[in-house]
């Protein structure tokens, strides 16, 4: 079955693309990539005026589209040193780089800290080194954890601190308990190609849940 082809995107022509760039070719359009953006972002803040979008690198770290999406407001979510080196080079500013990953090199994770970059943490070796990097500052460091949680089936709970056993709760109790960190967040990955929106909704609830006992706990 025959496809139709549109002969133009954004008002430039698709067979012009391919006599310069040759086939096949990917192609983004700036202005649907910005409506989408701004779609996505306000059907958030109608209802939670205060959310910010951090755009995943590892989802498309050509700068371009890096670049556009900050541009529109979108802050950086790293998973690397690469990632890390990429949006300072877009000029991120620091606050607004969020590390996130199961893998953090002491020495990205100094960086990261420096820029004053929020990280989340994911194993207690992490926790550790953030201590470490926090005493050799002398100050606090202002940190999240990544939360895992039986939200779909199969669950993904490969990283992070379970919430079910009690693991997460005790992790926070430690980090609330430790003169040289500050627990400012919570980070859940929920899993990969989920459908259902319910699946969200279920974690999110759960976070909150979790975060107004530690508020309870440990004011």
């Amino acid at each position: 079955r025959l496809v139709a082809i549109e002969d133009t995107l954004d008002g430039v022509g698709v067979h012009a693309l391919r006599a310069e760039f040759g086939s096949p070719l990917y192609v983004v359009s700036e202005a649907t990539l910005r409506r989408k953006y701004r779609a996505f972002v306000e059907a958030f803040r109608t209802r939670y005026p205060d959310t910010v979008a951090a755009y995943s690198y590892k989802t498309n770290y050509v700068s371009g589209i890096c670049a556009l999406l900050h541009q529109a407001g979108a802050w950086a979510e790293v998973v690397s040193g690469f990632e890390l080196d990429l949006a300072r080079s877009l000029g991120v500013p620091g606050h607004q780089i969020v590390y996130n990953g199961p893998y953090k090199p002491y020495e990205h994770l100094r960086t990261a800290a420096k820029l004053g970059a929020l990280i989340n943490a994911d194993s207690l070796e992490e926790l550790g080194d953030l201590e470490e990097i926090a005493r050799e500052f002398k100050c606090p460091l202002e940190i999240g954890i990544r939360v895992n949680m039986r939200v779909n089936d199969p669950p993904w709970n490969k990283f992070g601190f379970n919430l079910e056993s009690g693991e997460a709760q005790e992790v926070c109790r430690k980090v609330a308990a430790s003169s040289g960190l500050r627990l400012i967040g919570l980070h859940l990955h929920a899993g990969t190609y989920l459908s259902r929106a319910e699946t969200y909704g279920r974690a999110v609830a759960a976070l909150v849940n979790l975060a107004l006992l530690l508020e309870s706990r440990h004011k």
